[in-house]
């Protein structure tokens, strides 16, 4: 996986605002996938759905290897707390979040696209996802 490293972005809440915008104005297409935050110990989040749709999202990011105008930017939710809030900033954001875990495609900072929790279950779902997305910048 380390091919696809310089690609990858992981945000967390406290600089999201800075972050998106710089990646807004980089006129990169980038994917930008929101989850519950993992715990460094048991490598679980505390989002069951979140488990479950982190390997299906994580096998798509090797078609990033060659891509050099696109990231993949990870936006942990470090608690369930913080995501229940409905002042959170994901909530009342652009991004106007609903559920966890959210990925949405931006081809150069316009939404494209977006999978939502049971969405990222299906891997095929989510390799046609990418494809479609990657093939929009070409």
């Amino acid at each position: 996986m380390d091919s696809f490293l310089s690609y990858l972005q992981i945000i967390p809440v406290s600089e999201n605002e800075a972050k998106l915008a710089a990646l807004m104005e980089s006129k990169k297409s980038f994917f930008a996938y929101f989850h519950g935050a993992y715990n460094p110990e048991t490598n679980q989040s505390w989002c069951s759905d979140c488990d479950i749709s982190r390997p299906v999202v994580e096998k798509q990011l090797n078609k990033l290897e060659n891509k050099k105008n696109f990231v993949f930017a990870k936006f942990p939710i470090e608690t369930s707390t913080e995501w229940k809030n409905p002042e959170f900033v994901y909530r009342t954001n652009k991004f106007k979040l609903k559920k966890v875990p959210t990925l949405i495609f931006f081809n150069k900072g316009i939404e494209m696209g977006r999978l939502v929790e049971g969405e990222l279950f299906d891997e095929s779902n989510v390799a046609e996802f990418f494809d479609d997305s990657l093939n929009q910048d070409e």
